[in-house]
């Protein structure tokens, strides 16, 4: 049970790192054609 508990955790921290990734890169392809244009 507290295995599974501390994978559940493990597995959401790394979804939300990995969302916030992206949402960073999807601003920085903004800002780069943003400049490019």
């Amino acid at each position: 049970m507290a295995k599974g508990g501390v994978m559940y955790v493990c597995i959401k921290l790394v979804l939300l790192s990995f969302l916030s990734m992206c949402d960073k890169i999807r601003e920085i392809i903004i800002i780069a054609l943003r400049f490019l244009h």
